[in-house]
């Protein structure tokens, strides 16, 4: 009974331990799921310390613009910002029905607390809102915050970053936010803004490129002696005394983009331009302008002050307001006369320029632009220079001329005013132009035909501007409405010459004048006029033109050419020998014959010969040179000159603004 009655004592202690068992692990069960609810909340004091919470990302937008690499990347960076200078950021886009009746300093405190940002028991930090329908953005600070950075910095970051928008679109602005106000702490230490300076430059804004120039306060004329509580105006030029120029930032990497439509678009720092060449170019800027929406500029300087002539070009685009729209759109040729680095660069900005100016078109132009750089032609070449680039933007070639864009033709006659010599290639003197204007208006009142002649820039060699030559010469001829009568009968020469290329001609003959023009006769016409053309004299070879169309007109036929002359005249030469000789045959046989000899011994005395050495003297010499010019082109029409410039599709100054460009030496 004892040993039963054991049993059953440890059968109810088994049981006891197994329940106190199921008790402890309910209870641990129990406060692991109380736990776990209180996560979210008990990480504001775990987590880090307990000095911020991580449980929402740093950067979000409500439109998602924003992917979800983009959204990682400004979350990494927030973190980084809050551990490094104790100072929490949150960036937020949003539309505007979202906004607390659209007051964004509401929304974005409501924003900032409900989701628990803040560094520290005071929650310091700073909030950063966007209102993606009108763009306003908006910088609130919290807790000490206020006290790291002056209000008036955050004012001018909140207007600055909206110009990343056009080409980082939601990510620009939000990344150079959090960069602008990192880059203000790094130059002001991490005390609060009443106390001293650090001494240090802020660095530029990571947008897209980095900075070239290298600025620190030292370099770009600023004291370093500010204090750090100081709102300085990002917008401060050097002045005069500094090593840069006196338009040059006090503040590269913090300058404001602004536009300035009473900027001069001429800057002739380097003297080489007349007063009436400025004013001229002046004008012509102003008309591009407003033709093609793209800011045309042109800059000249004795020196790049220490930088390349790419980055010189792109900084005094940027920092003098100049450009078109959101994405500040043109194009400014700087041209460096330092007798040690003379050349030229080409820059382009703007999201509807910087990709459009390719290297084969950056080649076609820097090609003409050189010609006049070499002869020193500034103004001449800087208005053809502007005239190829507003044709580019306009006509989709930088040698297209508006006419044969627009696609009209003429319905009225061109009148007795209209130029009949017309030198669109710029290859003949204004001298020259009259002589030959005087030439062909004879011809027009001795025949009552028209005469026209035009010299045009040509992309191949085979076809003017995407059409052949032959339909080239029509439809400027018909465009201008040339041509006398009814037929409208006229003859036509037009000499294509695009730099770098061996020149080539296009003859046409219209109404009643082409019927004297036969196949042999436009043959030898064109031969003749590419041959003279071929010597790079266009004025000797138009001349001779209109002589040989003279004589066309009056005889119906084409003059030969000299080697034809020359063939002739030696088959009547060779016939006159013959006939000469048959006469002398003729008259010999009436002769009589003399004894022959067989040698000449019977005429000699013996002993009496005496041979000495002679020499041979040449009475006269005759040299012949012949011209055989170099063949630079193809049939394809392949650049001769293609790379000579220096190319890049994107490069950044020193505000960190993207460019393309090209440029040479001379």
């Amino acid at each position: 009974m004892a040993k039963r009655s054991g049993k059953k004592q440890d059968r109810k202690d088994a049981g006891s331990v197994k329940q106190r068992r199921r008790t402890i692990i309910v209870r641990i069960a129990v406060i692991l799921i109380i736990l776990a609810m209180l996560v979210p909340f008990l990480s504001y004091f775990v987590r880090a310390d307990g000095l911020w919470s991580e449980e929402y990302f740093r950067a979000n937008c409500t439109t998602e613009d924003l992917s979800e690499a983009e959204q990682t990347s400004l979350d990494e960076d927030c973190l980084s910002f809050l551990e490094t200078y104790h100072l929490d950021i949150s960036l937020l886009a949003l539309k505007s029905e979202e906004t607390s009746d659209g007051d964004l300093s509401a929304t974005a405190e409501g924003y900032y607390k409900s989701c628990n940002f803040g560094y520290g028991e005071s929650r310091d930090g700073f909030q950063m809102i966007w209102n993606l329908d009108t763009d306003e953005i908006l910088i609130v600070p919290f807790g000490t915050a206020a006290e790291r950075v002056p209000e008036s910095y955050l004012t001018y970051t909140a207007q600055s970053v909206i110009s990343y928008k056009e080409e980082y679109g939601v990510y620009g602005p939000m990344y150079a936010t959090y960069k602008m106000l990192a880059n203000y702490l790094d130059a002001h230490g991490t005390e609060a803004a009443s106390g001293e300076s650090s001494g240090e430059e802020s660095a530029a804004p990571e947008s897209g490129g980095e900075t070239q120039s290298g600025s620190s306060e030292t370099e770009s004329g600023g004291s370093g002696n500010e204090p750090a509580g100081a709102s300085h105006d990002p917008s401060e030029r050097v002045g005069e005394g500094s090593d840069m120029p006196a338009w040059y930032p006090k503040y590269p990497d913090e300058f404001p983009f602004y536009h300035d439509e009473n900027a001069p678009r001429i800057v002739d720092d380097a003297d080489i331009l007349t007063e009436e060449e400025e004013a001229a170019l002046e004008a012509f800027s102003s008309q591009i302008r407003s033709e093609i929406a793209r800011d045309i500029v042109v800059f000249t300087d004795m020196s790049t002050h220490g930088l390349s002539r790419a980055v010189y070009a792109a900084d005094f685009y940027d920092y003098n307001g100049y450009g078109c729209g959101e994405g500040y759109d043109g194009v400014c040729l700087f041209v460096c006369m330092d007798p040690d680095n003379r050349g030229w660069w080409c820059c382009c900005t703007g999201p509807n320029t910087e990709d459009a100016y390719t290297e084969d078109i950056a080649n076609q132009i820097d090609d003409i632009l050189y010609e006049y750089m070499k002869a020193g032609r500034y103004g001449d070449g800087f208005m053809d220079w502007m005239a190829n680039i507003r044709r580019y933007f306009r006509n989709g070639s930088p040698y297209t001329e508006d006419w044969l864009a627009d696609g009209t033709a003429g319905t009225e006659p061109a009148g007795e005013a209209a130029p009949r010599i017309r030198d669109d290639a710029d290859i003949l003197t204004e001298e020259e132009i009259a002589a030959l204007s005087e030439k062909a208006e004879g011809i027009r009142a001795k025949y009552g035909v028209d005469v026209v002649v035009s010299t045009s820039r040509c992309p191949t060699k085979d076809s003017g501007y995407g059409i052949t030559r032959s339909a080239f010469a029509e439809k400027y001829y018909n465009t201008f409405g040339y041509g006398l009568g009814e037929d409208r009968s006229g003859i036509e020469l037009i000499v294509f010459r695009r730099p770098e290329y061996n020149p080539y001609c296009k003859v046409a003959y219209y109404g009643a004048a082409a019927e004297k023009l036969t196949e042999a006769g436009d043959k030898r016409l064109t031969s003749r006029c590419d041959g003279v053309l071929g010597s790079d004299q266009y004025y000797r070879a138009i001349d001779e033109w209109l002589d040989q169309s003279d004589h066309v007109l009056r005889t119906g036929r084409a003059p030969r050419k000299m080697s034809s002359w020359i063939f002739v005249t030696a088959l009547e030469v060779l016939a006159g020998v013959i006939v000469g000789a048959a006469a002398l045959g003729r008259a010999k046989r009436k002769m009589e014959t003399p004894e022959i000899r067989v040698n000449a011994d019977a005429y000699l005395v013996k002993d009496s010969l005496r041979v000495r050495e002679v020499e041979n003297r040449f009475l006269h010499t005759s040299v012949s040179k012949q011209y055989s010019p170099v063949e630079r082109d193809s049939s394809s029409g392949g650049s001769s000159s293609s790379g000579r410039s220096s190319y890049s599709s994107h490069y950044s100054g020193s505000s960190g603004r993207s460019h393309s460009g090209s440029g040479r030496s001379f």
